[in-house]
């Protein structure tokens, strides 16, 4: 087998994406009480480009902003994955 096509082919693709499943699986976390999840909120006309947001449920005053971007080269990747940071 091709080193290159297993790396960057459908078969790599799948693999990172397994391991990333499995990992989730070990490492989930519900989300806290204070937090409103709100999940795949659309940016653009793709079908991958949404965000997830967590937002506190007492929203009075100002209150510090986080973004938080995984490295992973926008090849594959499991959103909720990272949830848990």
């Amino acid at each position: 087998m091709d080193r290159k096509i297993y790396n960057r082919g459908i078969l790599g693709q799948c693999w990172y994406n397994f391991t990333e499943a499995l990992v989730y699986g070990l490492v989930y976390r519900p989300t806290p009480k204070e937090l409103i999840y709100n999940k795949k909120i659309k940016y653009g006309e793709g079908k991958l480009q949404y965000i997830n947001t967590y937002n506190p449920k007492n929203t009075e005053g100002k209150r510090p902003l986080l973004i938080y971007i995984h490295g992973g080269s926008w090849v594959s990747g499991i959103t909720e994955m990272r949830n848990s940071y």
